[in-house]
C-alpha cells in the first residue's frame, strides 16, 4: 500500500551502514510512546514496516481514500497521525515497505523543515513539537496511555530532543551551540509546557472519504 525509500547523505557516495540486518529489525515501528524509530538510511529491503517519513514516502491513492490522509496543522508527526489510522483500517493482505533502491539526498543544513532547525530557539521549537505530538496526536489516538504516564511523555520529549541535539542532522553547529542547548533543554521544560506557539486549535482532523 506504500514504500518508503532510504534517505542518503551523499548521492555521490553511498555505502551500506554497518549492522544492516540489526537495523532492518527495528527500523520504522511505532515504539511504546508511538513515536518512531527510523533508520531509513539502511541497505536491506524491509517489508511489513509500520510507519511512513513523510520526505520520501509513496502510497496509493485508494489508501488516501480510506483513512482520508493526514491530519493538518501538526508540526511534527503528520505522518505518523497517517500511519495510525492506516493501521487501524488495515486488511489482512495490506503492507507497507521499505525499499532502499528509491533513494533521496536528505540534507539538514540547509533553511526547510517547517523552520524546525531555525532560529536561535531552534532546539525548543524542537522540544515544544514533541510535545504538541503527545498531547494532540498519541492523547487523541491513545488517550488512556497518554493520561495515564503523562509525565513520562514529558521525559521522552526531553530525551528524544537531546538526541536530536546531538543526532549528525545537527552535525553542522558548533559543539558549544549543542552544548548549550542540551542543558537548557531541561530548565525550559516548564516554558515550553506552558507554550502557546503550537496550539490544538491547529489541528484538523481529516475524515475519511464517503
Amino acid at each position: 500500500m506504500g514504500v518508503v525509500g532510504r534517505w542518503v547523505k551523499d548521492p555521490d557516495r553511498i555505502t551500506a551502514p554497518r549492522f544492516p540486518r540489526l537495523l532492518r529489525l527495528l527500523a520504522l515501528r511505532f515504539t511504546i510512546w508511538k513515536d518512531t524509530t527510523g533508520f531509513a538510511h539502511n541497505s536491506l529491503r524491509k517489508e511489513g514496516i509500520s510507519v511512513f517519513l513523510g520526505s520520501n514516502t509513496s502510497f496509493r491513492r485508494s489508501l488516501l481514500a480510506r483513512t482520508g490522509g493526514w491530519d493538518e496543522g501538526i508540526p511534527m508527526g503528520e505522518e505518523q497521525s497517517f500511519a495510525i489510522k492506516f493501521a487501524r483500517t488495515k486488511r489482512a493482505h495490506e503492507k507497507l515497505v521499505f525499499d532502499p533502491t528509491v533513494s533521496m539526498w536528505r540534507r539538514t543544513d540547509v533553511p526547510g523543515g517547517l523552520d524546525r532547525r531555525c532560529g536561535e530557539d531552534w532546539y525548543m521549537r524542537d522540544l515544544e513539537a514533541r510535545l504538541f505530538y503527545y498531547r494532540h496526536v498519541v492523547g487523541h489516538y491513545f488517550w488512556i496511555r497518554y493520561w495515564l504516564f503523562l509525565p513520562l511523555f514529558w521525559l521522552r520529549a526531553i530525551e528524544q530532543t537531546f538526541v536530536w541535539v546531538w543526532d549528525p542532522d545537527n552535525g553542522h553547529r558548533p559543539f558549544a551551540e549543542r552544548a548549550r542547548a542540551s542543558f537548557e533543554l531541561f530548565s525550559r521544560l516548564p516554558k515550553a509546557l506552558r507554550s502557546q506557539r503550537f496550539s490544538g486549535s491547529m489541528v484538523r482532523r481529516v475524515p475519511r472519504w464517503e
